[in-house]
């Protein structure tokens, strides 16, 4: 393409014309946009990442440790998560966040009964699928576990730690 608008000056001047006037009217354009977004995106890369949630065999072999600076921080998100649910029990987000914080605390009951709530007003939540099946890994409660990694595979094919931890139940 680039050879054939070399040779092709109106062509190219057609282009650049084009580009002219989007310039103003599209979202490609927009530096401050794209700027907010780029911004946004690095500021949740900076933030800490969730527990690691282990194959099982792994997970049982590690040695018991004292509670992260991330895990004394999710005492926080708890309260935070349990206030949204008091005003709107129906918060896949908050149902979910507050689940997998209960997981990290291993709290594995009440883990699994509110992101199974969230499972259900979200059903096309690959991570929440997971991370009840994990739940439900701790609890010895194999087979319901694998429903929930063969739905989480399901919805997201070669989602490699459902995989692994299907194949550990």
């Amino acid at each position: 393409m680039a050879l054939q608008l070399a040779r092709d000056p109106k062509a190219l001047a057609g282009i650049r014309a084009k580009l002219q006037r989007n310039r103003d009217t599209h979202a490609l354009f927009d530096t401050a946009r794209f700027t907010r977004n780029l911004e946004a995106a690095y500021a949740r890369l900076y933030e800490p990442a969730p527990l690691n949630l282990r194959p099982a065999h792994e997970r049982d072999a590690a040695p018991e440790r004292m509670a992260s600076s991330s895990e004394r921080r999710s005492c926080g998100g708890a309260r935070l998560y349990s206030e949204i649910l008091r005003a709107n029990p129906r918060h896949f987000d908050a149902l979910y966040s507050l689940g997998f914080v209960y997981f990290q605390s291993a709290r594995y009951d009440e883990a699994e009964r509110l992101i199974d709530q969230a499972t259900q007003l979200n059903p096309r939540s690959a991570d929440a699928f997971f991370t009840r099946g994990c739940a439900l890994q701790r609890l010895n409660r194999g087979d319901e576990a694998l429903v929930s990694f063969d739905k989480a595979i399901f919805l997201k094919p070669g989602f490699a730690e459902a995989l692994i931890n299907r194949g550990a139940s």
